[in-house]
């Protein structure tokens, strides 16, 4: 009898074992993962492994988010239809632990996918409200350009002309990646992109204004001046940044 009960007990343990293992993983074990079609003319299907489609038929320039746990597989497709049946034009395996934030833009030349970390921002005013995040992640022939923004601030007799931020802004190459917060002021935003010595602007966003607890992401996508795109994802911060 001491014997069955022990084998029961044994039995019990395994089960709930295995049940753990098999549980699915809350929101606080995943990672925010947003990806970005930076392929112009191609729409994608963006899969988890083989088989599992994520998303459908993403244009160029579009965006989605997505909640997810563990090491994962992305495979990015020409859209086609069925579940991952599209031509496979790139791979990346992307970590995604719990509270981790990250951007995926996939793009037409090698890297053909690049990796951004959300949570890697340089702090250091003293009184921020916001951030801004830039992120270079086109291919132009010609691919240096130097990227700055505008500014329209409210005066005494309105709106005053814009200013640029920066009479020598930075250069960014493909790959590179700039964050600074924002103070608070009654001002609209507007980024420029523009090759280096001054040439004329090639890309210019949309204007936005300057709002406590937001975080501006900008992806500077696409293969020729024509076509490129200035991506622009807004999300909501928990907190003001500290420079501490």
């Amino acid at each position: 009898m001491h014997r069955l009960r022990m084998l029961a007990v044994t039995s019990m343990v395994a089960t709930l074992a295995l049940s753990a293992m098999a549980a699915p993983a809350t929101a606080a074990d995943k990672g925010k993962l947003t990806v970005v079609n930076g392929m112009p003319g191609t729409r994608i299907d963006v899969c988890i492994g083989r088989t599992n489609e994520i998303k459908s038929g993403l244009a160029y320039g579009a965006s989605f988010r997505k909640q997810l746990a563990g090491s994962k597989k992305l495979r990015f497709r020409k859209a086609a239809p069925g579940k991952c049946r599209g031509k496979l034009l790139a791979a990346k395996t992307v970590g995604m632990p719990g509270g981790s934030d990250k951007t995926v833009v996939f793009s037409k030349k090698a890297p053909k996918v690049l990796v951004f970390n959300n949570h890697r921002i340089d702090l250091y005013n003293s009184n921020p409200v916001g951030v801004l995040a830039i992120r270079h992640a086109a291919d132009l022939s010609w691919n240096p350009v130097h990227i700055d923004y505008q500014l329209w601030q409210e005066g005494a007799g309105g709106t005053l002309p814009p200013t640029l931020a920066d009479d020598d802004p930075d250069s960014y190459e493909k790959g590179d990646a700039r964050s600074q917060t924002l103070a608070l002021s009654p001002y609209r935003m507007q980024l420029v992109v523009r090759r280096p010595a001054g040439s004329p602007v090639l890309r210019e966003s949309d204007i936005f204004e300057v709002k406590e607890l937001r975080r501006h992401e900008f992806y500077f996508v696409g293969t020729t001046a024509a076509n490129s795109k200035l991506v622009h994802i807004v999300r909501g911060l928990a907190e003001v940044p500290s420079s501490s």
